[in-house]
């Protein structure tokens, strides 16, 4: 759900948040850094995502019990100064 992609941001961090079924553990990764989170009993889940200045490509990926996946990618751009 978030962030939007090809968004621009001033900001370090970003919260990344989504939603899939209940107690799926749900992989976020950069070129930088992986995290793992599971959903809640209601298949939200949410956190907050470091980001490297230039471009960053947000994938989530979360997998069924029988291995299928559902992966989402978002491009978020970071810049420490103003334009």
């Amino acid at each position: 759900d978030s962030p939007d992609s090809d968004s621009l941001t001033f900001q370090s961090s970003i919260i990344v948040s989504g939603q899939t079924t209940a107690s799926k553990d749900v992989l976020i990764f950069t070129d930088s850094q992986d995290l793992v989170v599971t959903s809640k009993p209601d298949g939200s889940f949410s956190t907050v995502l470091k980001l490297d200045e230039g471009v960053n490509t947000i994938t989530v990926a979360v997998f069924d019990s029988t291995g299928d996946s559902k992966v989402a990618e978002r491009i978020v751009y970071y810049s420490k100064e103003k334009i």
